[in-house]
């Protein structure tokens, strides 16, 4: 929009990689991990790309009875949420409004038997009251609520309270009736969370949050889940490791297409973490694999393995129908590949959900490599044009016109193949995040070469 590049240090070419759909339907009721591999168009010299994806299970467990927002109320919650460019045109909402949005999402999706709510002064000023409501209107229709929630939840300057405490307490008071209840924290910082010490699950000064953590991670009636939103990096690991702590979820939303998938159209992700303390190992077969590369990570979590052995990584939680998709890059031994019995075994580790180890794995052998790149999956080659562009972001200044003009080639086949479906009844966001890759590749590669072709000074 702006006509000038991103600054190499913002590509997070891993976030390119997970930004799309992996193509598998997870057909298990446990985590799953898939391979495939291909040669890869964007090395000359013919190296193969192979796709580990961790696949978590999409249970349908039960709502709660009682869904409780706590909602951050910090004068940050005025700011820009996201101002996000693509072929559908610009969105740009502050944080609360991405808030209301949410809320007005889950308050049309869900059952008649579940009260969605918040907390107000009561009159006397002693306790707290709910606000609330649910689809069989028996206490106020849902225009009504939404409109007293932005009333009550508009951001206050330095009120920065959440309502943690009260939150718990009324928790309690639910479970101890029976009744089962979510915890819904909408946070953009971490200033109400500032006392939690996420490295040592201490807190520094006084240990209330810690406490009230603790009391949700006590009981078998209280769920908390925390969303994140657009926070930076140190807010975010915060919040997550926070949510970890109580045995919660997190989850992070900065657009409208995010807040429709989790509170419209999948909100039971809210309450399941499927895997805890995942760990996995690549091993690649001695003989066979020359070197790896992994791809999609930050400057200073770079994988390179010369002796081509091992790789491993570790994850800290994934919830109900997340996946997550890693992107190597081998240098194989012998190009005549397709006799090999084994390129690379991967084992996964994991706690499930009670607290039992749970062990899956998988392996890919010569024959199963694609025998061209145009042949592989086609979402495999949507994360390898993507995670190739955003390489190319990353270097720009040694980028050259024929690595565009590679990049260029494959992003207009693979925009080809997901076409935009004019005549839907309904278009979503979505549709147009494939077919949008080829415009700012073209774009991508003029501003290239505009830099790099600008005079000097």
């Amino acid at each position: 929009m702006e006509d000038k590049l991103p600054s190499a240090e913002e590509v997070r070419v891993d976030e390119f990689i997970n930004r799309f759909e992996t193509g598998y339907e997870s057909g298990s009721d446990k985590v799953e991990v898939l391979i495939d591999a291909a040669p890869s168009p964007f090395s000359s010299d013919d190296r193969v790309l192979m796709r580990v994806v961790i696949q978590a299970p999409d249970k349908q467990i039960p709502l709660p009875d009682t869904i409780l927002v706590l909602a951050d109320k910090s004068g940050s919650m005025n700011g820009l949420a996201s101002d996000e460019f693509s072929s559908y045109g610009t969105e740009s909402l502050t944080k609360f409004e991405l808030l209301m949005e949410a809320v007005d999402n889950l308050a049309g999706f869900l059952p008649s038997n579940v009260k969605l709510g918040y907390l107000v002064e009561s009159v006397s000023g002693q306790d707290k009251e709910l606000v609330h409501i649910n689809s069989a209107g028996d206490s106020q229709d849902l225009d009504r609520f939404l409109e007293s929630f932005k009333a009550d939840n508009t951001p206050r300057g330095n009120d920065k309270a959440i309502g943690l405490s009260d939150g718990v307490k009324f928790a309690q008071s639910e479970a101890g009736a029976g009744n089962s209840v979510l915890l819904l924290v909408f946070a953009d910082g971490i200033s109400h969370l500032r006392e939690f010490d996420y490295d040592n699950d201490e807190t520094v000064g006084n240990n209330l949050v810690l406490s009230k953590l603790q009391d949700i991670k006590d009981s078998s009636n209280i769920a908390l889940a925390v969303v994140g939103l657009s926070v930076n990096q140190p807010s975010n690991d915060l919040l997550r490791h926070a949510a970890g702590f109580a045995d919660g979820t997190y989850h992070y939303i900065n657009l409208t297409e995010q807040v429709e998938i989790l509170f419209s159209e999948h909100p039971h992700r809210l309450l399941d973490v499927a895997a805890r303390d995942v760990s996995f190992h690549v091993d690649f077969l001695p003989g066979a694999v020359a070197s790896h590369r992994l791809l999609g990570f930050h400057k200073d979590a770079v994988e390179v393995c010369e002796d081509g052995t091992e790789a491993f990584f570790t994850l800290d939680r994934l919830n109900s129908g997340e996946s997550y998709t890693m992107l190597y890059e081998l240098e194989l031994a012998n190009n005549n590949y397709s006799n090999l019995e084994s390129v690379a075994d991967v084992a996964l580790e994991y706690e499930a959900p009670h607290g039992e180890s749970t062990s899956v794995g998988d392996s890919i052998s010569g024959g199963q490599i694609a025998e061209e790149f145009s042949a592989a999956n086609p979402n495999f080659r949507v994360v390898s044009v993507a995670a190739n562009f955003g390489e190319l972001l990353r270097d720009s200044a040694r980028a050259d016109a024929s690595d565009w003009k590679i990049l260029m080639e494959e992003a207009s086949s693979i925009a080809a193949e997901f076409p935009i479906d004019w005549d839907a009844a309904e278009l979503n966001p979505s549709d147009f995040v494939i077919p949008e890759i080829e415009g700012l590749v073209r774009s991508a590669a003029f501003l290239t070469s505009s830099v790099r072709d600008a005079p000097a000074g």
